[in-house]
Order: structure tokens, then C-alpha cells, then sequence
């Protein structure tokens, strides 16, 4: 792990309306983490998200993105330079117009000069090409992104991420409409990118197995504060219980530790 952060966290507050989300968050994220933010619909995830993508401005407190060996606010630097440091996957996708998922895919290089319909650049038609492998899009590359099903548009929109290339990633459920291979592949790519890459990936999930089994580290938000840290620390029974308000069971299975709901009777 880096001892440079690439995004560093003081005192953040967000809030809605005259309800406080989250409080007083302290946090640095460094190259080689992966974290998974958990908590219940409505606490806060996709705000969180967004606010660290510097499209919400925080209520009170400091956030600070990376470049080299300085950290800055996100308002210092220009869009463009801005998208070369991070990337946000919406948990929706809206499409205004008909396009092909490569031309769609193809966007992810315009902060470095090249226009959302422009594959004539051998570097981003190689990255435009081993992203659609990596994502399992390969053989949908010439068709309409507006008829795709919701899990092979999202699939489409990480590999926009991919060729964007920043070393942040910020993804709001990138397993959502997907089906369970597909959502065990996409987990995996992110682990992939932390480790063989040196990025940061922070997502939110419902799924608190897969967090468990792909994540590096872990974000629970609850209505009181959270808990942050290495998956091994903060993945404890107690903290679910208390975050999620249900009843859970700890079981191991093939060498690992699962959370299950307790379902009455």
C-alpha cells in the first residue's frame, strides 16, 4: 500500500433536508484498497459516492483528491484533469440518444483528447476492445446501447470506467442487475484493478458475502456513525446487526466467514 492517499477525508458531513447522513467521517483511501460501502437503502451510499466524486458539494468538513504527491480539493483542478484522477459508475443509466457500445465505451478517453465518437486512435481502440473483454461485452460492441438489458448496459458502463482509466474508481452497486456469475466476474475485475494496477476502488454493495469476499476494506454506514477498516476488523456480526437492524448468522463455509439472515418463523 501506497503511503500516499489518493483521497483524504476530514470531518465530512452530509446531509438531506434537515437529516444528518453521515457525521464527522475521517477516512484516507491509498492505491491497493478496495472498499466496499455497506448499509441499508436511504443511509447515505450513493451521496457518499457522489460527494467523493466532487459532484456534491460536502455539508461541512474536507475532502482532498490526489495528483502526484499533492492532495487537493476537487474544485482546484479543471473537469478534464479531474477526470483523470477519478471515475464515477452511476447506479443508473440514462440514455438521451442511440449509440454503439463501442462509440459509448470510446467516451471514456475525452478528458485525454478524444471525442465521444473517435476510434480512430490506436491506443483507445486497444483500451475500447480489452475493456469490452473484460466485461464480457466483446460480442454486443456494434449494438444499440438503448436496447440493452439494465445488466449489459451497466456492464457497458464499467467498461467506460475501465477505458477512462483513473487511478480512483468510485462505483455506486456495479453488481446491480446482474446475474450471479456476472456479479461474482465484475467483483473480481475490481480486486484485479487494486492489485495488479495499484488503483483504489470504492463501491457500495448490498451484498455483504461479496464484500467479504472481494473487499479489502469496509465502509458500514448506520444511523449513529460507522465503522471503517480492513474487512477482518470491521465484518463482525455485532456491527451487521446494528447497521442492516436484522438478525444475522455468522457460518464458515469453504474457509471463509458468511453473514445470513435470520428469517422468523
Amino acid at each position: 500500500m501506497s503511503s500516499q492517499p489518493l483521497l483524504r477525508i476530514r470531518g465530512l458531513l452530509l446531509e438531506a433536508g434537515d437529516r444528518s447522513l453521515l457525521r464527522n467521517l475521517n477516512l484516507e483511501i491509498h492505491p491497493g484498497e478496495f472498499w466496499c460501502v455497506l448499509g441499508r437503502n436511504g443511509i447515505g451510499k450513493s451521496t457518499l459516492l457522489h460527494a467523493l466524486a466532487g459532484l456534491r458539494p460536502p455539508d461541512g468538513g474536507m475532502l482532498e483528491i490526489g495528483c502526484g504527491n499533492a492532495l487537493r480539493p476537487h474544485r482546484e483542478y479543471a473537469p478534464a484533469m479531474l477526470a483523470r484522477l477519478r471515475g464515477l459508475l452511476p447506479q443508473h443509466q440514462f440514455d438521451a440518444f442511440s449509440s454503439s457500445v463501442m462509440e459509448t465505451v470510446a467516451s471514456g478517453r475525452f478528458p485525454y483528447g478524444v471525442g465521444f465518437m473517435q476510434l480512430d486512435e490506436e491506443d483507445a481502440q486497444a483500451r475500447v476492445q480489452k475493456a469490452l473483454e473484460q466485461v464480457g461485452m466483446t460480442g454486443h460492441r456494434h449494438a444499440d446501447i438503448t436496447r440493452l438489458s439494465g445488466g449489459e448496459r451497466q456492464r457497458v458502463a464499467l467498461a467506460t470506467l475501465l477505458v477512462q482509466d483513473p487511478p480512483l474508481c468510485l462505483l455506486d452497486e456495479p453488481t446491480s442487475h446482474q446475474d450471479m456469475p456476472a456479479q461474482q466476474s465484475i467483483m473480481a475485475l475490481l480486486r484485479e484493478l487494486v492489485l495488479s494496477q495499484a488503483k483504489a476502488v470504492v463501491a457500495s454493495c448490498h451484498d455483504i458475502n461479496l464484500a467479504a469476499g472481494f473487499a479489502t476494506h469496509v465502509l458500514i454506514l448506520s444511523d449513529d456513525g460507522y465503522r471503517a477498516g480492513p474487512c477482518g476488523e470491521v465484518l463482525q456480526l455485532e456491527y451487521l446487526e446494528h447497521a442492516f437492524a436484522c438478525r444475522l448468522q455468522e457460518v464458515q463455509a469453504a474457509g471463509r466467514k458468511l453473514f445470513l439472515p435470520v428469517f422468523a418463523v
